[in-house]
């Protein structure tokens, strides 16, 4: 009788050591996958993040040109009013060259 208990308690000493063996393989595995999961939505987040910054930077882009765009017609713009004014300036020193000439007397040239 012992002898079949003994077998019995070896049997399931066995038993229970082999459960445990597959409870960590199952362990294992389940944070392998878990692992293998979140290295997925590590790189699915990554792609995300990268079309969001590739859609910030094709909006600074076209800022950028829009800015530039402005700067050259406002440079042009100041170019042509300086230029104008200059302009202006010249033709009223010549104005004021030529009345200082017919009123006041002249040498011969």
């Amino acid at each position: 009788m012992i002898t079949k208990s003994e077998k019995r308690c070896a049997f399931l000493e066995n038993e229970h050591v082999n459960l445990q063996l597959k409870f960590q393989k199952y362990k294992e595995c389940l944070q392998s996958q878990k692992r293998c999961d979140s290295s997925n939505y590590t790189a699915s987040n990554a792609i995300f993040e990268i079309n969001k910054l590739k859609d910030q930077l094709q909006g600074k882009e076209k800022t950028i040109r829009i800015l530039q765009a402005q700067h050259d017609i406002d440079s042009e713009c100041g170019f042509k009013l300086t230029n104008a004014t200059q302009k202006t300036e010249i033709a009223k020193l010549k104005a004021k060259d030529v009345g200082n000439k017919s009123s006041g007397t002249t040498t011969p040239t």
